[in-house]
């Protein structure tokens, strides 16, 4: 039987980044009435590929496949543009932060899921929207409060956030606890610059 272990690749935000988003965070925090689980700055990240259970014999064969696949890739900068919610602003689940769509981007995340798929994991149903996921609602969906905070939130005017450089990408270990989840870095692939 195979170890494995729950893993994502992932976009760093740099600390400088993290402490403006939680000062974001702590705005909301009274507002919401303890509707949101909201992120920790050490966990505050951008999801490239969630890919579960990772068989650890494949980590190497990742790590190279996306060294070779990235190392032609400049490393680039990151705008925030704005405060959003998943699915919709009904029924919202997942609070966020959305980026300006990014070339270097979309052909990380499109070498990142050639390489899972070789592998046999599976590909993502999904388009994906360059998103950092601040919070997760905690109550039922329906909620009036959660519908009301949520209008509120997705017409916050968002002060200034600098763009940030992505220059690697990261594999992280992620461990479930009843404090939260435990992130645990095992690779980085640096971009070219």
């Amino acid at each position: 039987m195979a170890n494995t272990i729950r893993s994502f690749l992932a976009v760093e935000i740099p600390l400088s980044n993290k402490e403006k988003i939680l000062k974001l965070i702590n705005s909301f925090i009274e507002k919401s009435d303890s509707l949101i689980k909201w992120v920790s700055k050490d966990n505050l990240h951008i999801t490239l590929k969630f890919i579960g259970e990772l068989n650890t014999d494949h980590i190497s064969t990742i790590q190279k496949s996306l060294t070779e696949r990235l190392s032609s890739v400049p490393a680039f900068d990151m705008h925030i543009n704005g405060l959003g919610v998943f699915p919709n602003s009904r029924k919202p689940r997942i609070f966020w932060l959305g980026f300006d769509q990014n070339k270097n981007l979309e052909r990380i995340v499109s070498s990142i899921e050639n390489c899972a798929v070789n592998l046999g994991y599976e590909a993502d149903d999904k388009p994906f929207s360059p998103h950092l996921t601040i919070g997760r609602a905690r109550r039922d969906i329906s909620s009036g409060d959660l519908i009301a905070f949520t209008k509120n939130f997705q017409n916050h005017k968002l002060e200034v956030i600098p763009d940030f450089k992505v220059s690697h990408v990261t594999l992280f270990k992620s461990e479930l606890t009843r404090e939260g989840p435990l992130y645990s870095q095992l690779f980085r692939v640096s971009l070219t610059g």
